[in-house]
């Protein structure tokens, strides 16, 4: 009706695998960061964590080098990584 609005989210439905074919359909370049790399990491709770200046094990914690990638990008100090 005039003077309403409406909200439109296009990609509520898509899946991961719906996102990433259409990155490779478009061609969209991706930074490195998308791509799994060796890592030095800590294993807490389950989850592997980066070690980097955001990001410092606590007493006990190992750390050791594993290829790893990341589901999203988000803050370094909480965002933990996947075996890859």
């Amino acid at each position: 009706h005039p003077g309403e609005s409406i909200r439109v989210f296009p990609l509520s439905n898509w899946t991961e695998l719906d996102v990433w074919h259409y990155i490779a359909r478009e061609r969209i370049p991706l930074p490195s960061i998308y791509f799994a790399h060796e890592r030095e990491v800590v294993e807490r709770d389950g989850m592997l964590y980066a070690v980097n200046e955001f990001f410092t094990p606590r007493a006990g914690e190992t750390r050791f080098v594993e290829v790893v990638r990341y589901r999203t990008v988000g803050d370094a100090s909480c965002t933990a990584a996947v075996r890859s």
